[in-house]
């Protein structure tokens, strides 16, 4: 008789479980629904095919987190897009007017009536995680090797080319690396962009 009412009640416990494990699984895929499907439509190109200006804010802020616009933001707009009450606010180190391009992290330190905003390159993951290209020329070896395909004996490979042969005038110099052949090349080279002569 105790058995049959301890197989009973593990039944019914395990029932439970099962059904607990259900409701999270339900809850976990409305979870996902409601915040990566809102930012996987944001990164799709829009209809005039103009790049999204991606921009991240930390700090002192309502609301940190990473804003997309479809053109250059001012300081202002990043600002009052994650929900600060700007009117009031002094800031020092940058200008409201300020215009803003991707790939920028603004960490805002508030004191009294004041607001500090420094504007940082964004972390060569996130860069990546959302599709903006990494400088080749002025790029890190540990920054390299965040794209996925690059490990860090190639992203070294690719710091001491830069460092031996110079600056690169061309992605396509990238085949020259030791470890990059056309195949590697294919995979890496969206991930990587060459902006203005860092010499000057």
């Amino acid at each position: 008789m105790k058995k049959e009412v301890k197989a009973e009640k593990t039944g019914i416990t395990l029932q439970k479980e099962i059904l607990s494990l259900i409701v999270l699984c339900i809850l976990l895929g409305l979870y996902i629904y409601r915040h990566y499907l809102p930012l996987r439509k944001s990164l799709q190109a829009s209809d005039d095919k103009r790049p999204l200006i991606i921009i991240e804010i930390a700090g002192d802020v309502s609301n940190p987190g990473v804003y997309f616009f479809s053109q250059p933001p001012t300081l202002e707009e990043v600002l009052q897009k994650c929900g600060e009450q700007i009117g009031h606010l002094q800031i020092t180190g940058s200008s409201y007017k300020t215009k803003l391009t991707t790939g920028i992290t603004l960490r805002v330190i508030k004191s009294d009536h004041r607001v500090k905003v420094d504007l940082i390159s964004m972390s060569a993951e996130k860069k990546v995680l959302f599709g903006i290209p990494l400088d080749l020329n002025t790029a890190k070896a540990d920054e390299l090797a965040s794209i996925p395909g690059i490990g860090l004996r190639i992203s070294q490979e690719i710091v001491n080319f830069r460092k031996e042969q110079g600056y690169f005038s061309s992605l396509e110099e990238l085949k020259k690396v030791k470890g990059i052949g056309e195949k590697k090349f294919k995979k890496i080279y969206k991930y990587l962009t060459l902006a203005a002569d860092p010499t000057k």
